[in-house]
């Protein structure tokens, strides 16, 4: 019998399959299968700046990804450039039982 944590790790499968909902992306030059959700920081020309650092951002996605696609989990403040657009972690990036989950923060105009 399986557990529910087998169980997750079973479905990151189909959530992370570019058949149902992911696609391919270019993570620092590195084509990756995952998922880009925006994440609504507040209408109109809102920036939104985090006590981790010194910027502000005024556009933030959260990136899903298989744990197993990173050699190491990148920290808070580290840059990833993603589909050629430099983004920064926000947010400690979460082991969702094999799925990645990261949040990032970039400027719509760069």
């Amino acid at each position: 019998m399986s557990t529910f944590k087998d169980q997750l790790k079973a479905d990151a499968a189909v959530f992370l399959n570019p058949g149902e909902f992911a696609d391919q992306i270019d993570i620092d030059g590195k084509q990756i299968t995952g998922m880009i959700e925006p994440v609504a920081i507040g209408g109109g020309n809102r920036s939104y700046s985090y006590p981790t650092h010194d910027r502000e951002y005024t556009e933030e996605i959260m990136l899903y990804v298989n744990r197993a696609d990173f050699t190491f989990i990148p920290p808070v403040g580290h840059t990833l450039k993603i589909n050629k657009k430099a983004y920064v972690i926000v947010a400690p990036p979460a082991d969702l039982e094999g799925i990645l989950e990261i949040r990032l923060g970039g400027n719509s105009n760069p």
